[in-house]
């Protein structure tokens, strides 16, 4: 997402880009034999946040926001919260513009996905990856997912990337 304001005669442009954060050291979790994972997902199209429009003429630096994002039974964002000393975040003492906080939790409350969910599949049956099937039992869980948020600002023609 892009906002461009004149000035002086050239153009500013305020870009975001985010990216799902993978921790280093995660592995994967164990479930039996017949049960699958599914991680959570978009429904349509979740906007990122939008470059803070006070600030654009200010030619601040890039500035980071790290988001821990919970996703509910539902596929709503009840809640999020910033992640600080990871690798491409922020450290804790030094937190991002509290407006760049305050953009990034605003568009993540209003992103919606389909639930992560658990399936149960009958002894025998095959996987699959989407839980279809007969008596494939599936159960909706929360998760927590982190994300990166890189606002900053392009002179001249700036590209969105997501």
């Amino acid at each position: 997402m892009a906002l461009v304001a004149g000035c002086a005669g050239k153009h500013l442009v305020a870009e975001v880009d985010a990216g799902l954060i993978i921790p280093p050291m995660s592995g994967a979790v164990e479930m039996p034999e017949n049960q699958q994972f599914l991680f959570p997902a978009p429904v349509l199209r979740n906007p990122p946040p939008v470059y803070p429009e006070a600030l654009v003429g200010l030619a601040l630096p890039d500035q980071t926001v790290c988001l821990a994002i919970v996703i509910d039974e539902g596929g709503a964002v009840p809640s999020s919260s910033p992640v600080f000393d990871t690798p491409d975040c922020p450290r804790s003492g030094q937190p991002p513009r509290a407006e760049f906080l305050e953009a990034a939790s605003k568009a993540v409350a209003d992103w919606e996905f389909l639930a992560a969910t658990i399936c149960t599949y009958p002894v025998g049956a095959t996987k699959n990856d989407d839980c279809a099937g007969d008596d494939v039992a599936t159960r909706q869980v929360a998760v927590k997912l982190s994300y990166r948020f890189r606002f900053r600002l392009v002179d001249g023609k700036g590209i969105v990337e997501r």
